[in-house]
């Protein structure tokens, strides 16, 4: 296809804003006294790859929240209801990692994972419409 015979494109493209959920989270066991930590959620979407038609890469994934990690290994954050998003629940492919960072320069520390009962098949966090619990999380 011929991307420059038509020099002009238009399209609609409309963005809806999804209602939030919290999402409450242990750590354990808590990490040694490493400074000012936080806890950054990011969402993976492994659908990217045959979106745009390719087999192998990196995966589209972008930063929906960064709170602090208390001393217990707790932290707390409200984040996008991605159960609501017509294409996350269309390509049924995506998932929420978290990540401990540090609180200056957003270095990661490590990788968490979740529970068993809420383990995505990347070794994720599931998207779920709600968490009414507190979520489990040990050291990648």
């Amino acid at each position: 296809m011929d991307l420059t015979a038509t020099p002009t494109r238009s399209a609609a493209f409309e963005c809806r804003h999804l209602s939030t959920i919290t999402l409450r989270g242990t750590i354990s066991p808590p990490l040694p006294n490493l400074g000012a930590l936080d806890v950054e959620i990011f969402y993976l979407a492994p659908w990217n790859h045959k979106f745009f038609g390719f087999a192998d890469g990196p995966v589209q994934q972008f930063s929906v929240g960064k709170t602090p990690l208390n001393a217990k290994g707790r932290f707390q954050l409200d984040i996008p209801d991605f159960s609501k998003d017509a294409v996350t629940n269309q390509k049924q492919d995506a998932y929420l990692e978290v990540r401990v960072v540090e609180r200056s320069g957003r270095n990661l520390v490590k990788s968490v994972v979740p529970q068993a009962d809420s383990l995505d098949r990347y070794s994720g966090l599931k998207i779920l419409p709600g968490y009414d619990y507190e979520v489990a999380f040990s050291w990648w």
